[in-house]
């Protein structure tokens, strides 16, 4: 795009949290947007945004082309030398309307549940076309353009977060079941801990705590099921994420760069993520009443097997949240996280700890795993870099400190305070 025609009032534009929309009118009144990863300091390389761009512009394209509501979208043409950053944008059908999260609109439709169980049914309705698209590929990965005659084919999950490699190739999978998943995200988990990925506030816990579901996790039946049917998963599924005209009808569904192919079971387990709650931070794992309107809404649709993977669904979304290990200061420090994925677990006919009564018991519990990992040797590795990393953190606050009051003592010199101080002793 000549440097001239590039827009420069923020309402040509939007930026979001990751990315950056430009729009783009054709002469004949279409229009597309162009979709633009933000660039930051320590910003990922060029060909990692390209394996994620193209994935989202393949899943958007399997998407479309089945009647689901979302754009269209195309990666540039290839080997374009006017297309410098060739592989960092990718264009998409503009999508009217705002988002449902504008203004005060969500606060007036959750209370008139009329009004809220309408707009459901057309969420129902948009599922629904995610789940009669019959993938030509097998596995749990994500989507990427192909030149064979279905236009896509199945690779590694994009992702971000503790479920990538720091150095190429990027992305792990695909896989074979949502076991075999699982624990490499777990295993790569464990790595970040053991090489300092992040700033942890109790790293041995956590590690021991991962592997402990590690176990857990290899003895589930349900997550080692060969299953012959996947589905596209959207894994980012909020109503922030969506799109509506004036009058509150669904336009559109948007945001589909971490999406992934998956079981039924998992893919329509969590629409609009209605399970967040009070209770559920709790630890309690019974469905929300909005989720049971939209359990509803199935059923009115024909459609009872999707409200059955709500209700089955709590495993999956137990794990996800235990996962999400780079949220720490959320997660170890609450007593429903643990008592949840556990209750998932147990649900499931195995023989599981918990429930948790109390914090000091939950903390009893850990220390045990801690002692237990401690005996077998498991834990020389992590605790031995935590504990050098600890002892160059502590130097560093010293000189720090030392410095800080050189730099005191110099500007009192400077001011005349010294000699004050002298007299006065």
């Amino acid at each position: 795009m000549p440097n001239d025609d590039c827009p420069t009032a923020p309402a040509e534009y939007k930026i979001g949290w990751v990315n950056i929309h430009l729009p783009l009118i054709f002469d004949d009144g279409v229009k597309w947007i162009v979709r633009i990863p933000r660039r930051h300091n320590g910003d990922a390389p060029p060909n990692l945004h390209n394996l994620v761009a193209s994935s989202e512009a393949a899943t958007l394209r399997v998407l479309h082309q089945n009647g689901a509501k979302v754009p269209n979208a195309w990666m540039p043409v290839e080997g374009n030398p006017d297309e410098a950053a060739n592989g960092r944008y990718f264009f998409e059908e503009f999508v009217e309307g705002v988002p449902y999260i504008d203004g005060d609109y969500m606060n007036t439709l959750h209370p008139d549940r009329d009004r809220f169980t309408a707009s459901l049914l057309e969420f129902a309705q948009h599922y629904i076309a995610v789940a009669d698209i019959k993938l030509e590929v097998k596995g749990i990965g994500s989507l990427y353009p192909s030149d064979n005659s279905c236009g896509y084919t199945l690779g590694p999950i994009t992702s971000m977060g503790t479920f990538m490699r720091p150095e190429p190739p990027y992305f792990l999978g695909p896989f074979k079941t949502l076991r075999d998943r699982y624990i490499a995200h777990i295993e790569q988990v464990l790595f970040h801990i053991r090489n300092l990925s992040f700033l942890m506030i109790a790293p041995i816990r956590t590690y021991v705590w991962l592997m402990e579901l590690q176990d857990i996790i290899k003895e589930c039946e349900v997550l080692g099921r060969e299953e012959d049917d996947f589905y596209i998963r959207h894994a980012d599924d909020w109503f922030r994420q969506t799109m509506r005209d004036s009058e509150g009808h669904l336009t559109g569904c948007l945001d589909w760069e971490w999406a992934y192919t998956t079981t039924k079971s998992e893919a329509f387990s969590s629409p609009l993520h209605l399970h967040i709650a009070h209770p559920w931070t709790e630890g309690d794992n019974a469905l929300s009443p909005d989720e049971l309107l939209m359990i509803d809404c199935f059923i009115k649709l024909g459609r009872p097997d999707l409200g059955d993977c709500i209700r089955q669904g709590r495993l999956y979304l137990r794990l996800e949240e235990a996962l999400r290990i780079d949220w720490e200061l959320f997660y170890m420090n609450r007593r429903g996280n643990f008592n949840g994925v556990l209750a998932a677990f147990r649900d499931q006919g195995q023989q599981v700890p918990g429930p948790f009564e109390s914090d000091e018991e939950l903390k009893v519990w850990l220390e045990s795993l801690e002692k237990k990992r401690q005996e077998n040797g498991e834990l020389d590795e992590v605790r031995a870099t935590w504990r050098a990393y600890s002892a160059v953190w502590k130097e560093a606050e010293r000189r720090d400190e030392e410095t800080w009051e050189d730099v005191v003592a110099e500007q009192y010199k400077k001011l005349g305070l010294e000699e004050v101080d002298s007299a006065e002793k």
